[in-house]
């Protein structure tokens, strides 16, 4: 998943193709460790994890099965429990159940498993990290929208996941902000006519979208995007927070790729300098860092 600048705080996986009976075993092994990493989410070890996807995500016990999440324990539990599988599939990844222990599986168009993504529960950096060999020449939840001519590219694993859950059909996800030719040429060869990008709603996400529509018209393939109204990042905050209804009524609304155009967005950083006279007449000066939500007062002079 080497899409240059775009995925900077990701660590990307191979893009190696495997070859067919090494596919086939590796996605057989794939299904012993999703087994376990599922079961284990149900555990008193992925209890953290489980409340994150509930409490926090939104989702359902249904939909956390059906997206097959599973929880990675610490590195001496997986040893233990998958024995050779461990190393063959690559889980000896620095972090890997440590750091980033909720799991997703990886699978290609046909439904085989080639690997697996690691996401943390908190907001550090990298968000996701990848078992090793895992190769993403195709996007994500292709198999889910095999035969469909409309696909609907998002950013985000979970945003696939959650809107494939609930009901909405084709959504697949590139896990970084901008498509690549490779994965296009994929869909393509998978029956694919029509892309409508829902970019998440940041600098990132639609300079990505402009690229990927370059990339899509050169394919001759139809576009469309489809920007995310203020106040939600991305698509699966916006299923959570609107409903399904809503985002049909949105998709309405969607821009022909050959005439849109992003949005300004603010500047990431914003300077505020506020002055106080106090009692004594001192004037203090401080100047307020504001980035997103959090507010930093790195600054503070009297006169």
């Amino acid at each position: 998943m080497k899409d240059d600048k775009e995925v900077l705080h990701e660590t990307t996986p191979d893009t190696q193709d495997p070859p067919e009976e090494e596919a086939r075993k590796r996605s057989e092994d794939g299904e012993t460790a999703l087994n376990f990493f599922k079961s284990q989410l149900w555990e008193a070890k992925g209890r953290r994890a489980l409340y994150y996807l509930i409490s926090k995500r939104g989702y359902t016990e249904e939909e956390i099965k059906a997206m097959e999440l599973g929880f990675s324990p610490f590195k001496k539990v997986l040893k233990k429990n998958l024995g050779d599988l461990f190393k063959s599939l690559g889980l000896n990844v620095k972090g890997f159940g440590e750091t980033h222990t909720i799991v997703i599986p990886c699978r290609d168009p046909e439904g085989r498993i080639k690997g697996f993504v690691a996401r943390r529960l908190d907001n550090e950096r990298p968000k996701y990290i990848y078992s090793k060999g895992t190769e993403f020449d195709t996007l994500f939840n292709l198999h889910r929208a095999r035969g469909e001519e409309h696909c609907i590219v998002v950013e985000g694993y979970f945003d696939a996941l959650i809107a494939t859950q609930r009901g909405i059909q084709g959504v697949v996800a590139i896990g970084g902000s901008r498509l690549t030719e490779k994965r296009l040429e994929d869909s393509i060869r998978y029956g694919v006519t029509t892309i409508t990008l829902i970019p998440d709603n940041d600098e990132r996400g639609l300079k990505g979208a402009e690229r990927s529509l370059e990339l899509i018209r050169e394919k001759g393939l139809s576009a469309f995007v489809l920007e995310l109204p203020d106040g939600f990042k991305d698509l699966d905050e916006f299923i959570r927070g609107q409903g399904i209804e809503a985002f049909e009524k949105l998709r309405k609304h969607a821009k022909s790729g050959n005439t849109w155009k992003p949005k300004k967005l603010p500047s990431m950083h914003s300077n505020i300098k506020v002055s106080v006279r106090s009692a004594n007449s001192t004037r203090i000066t401080q100047i307020y860092y504001i980035k997103k939500d959090n507010v930093h007062r790195p600054k503070e002079s009297r006169s």
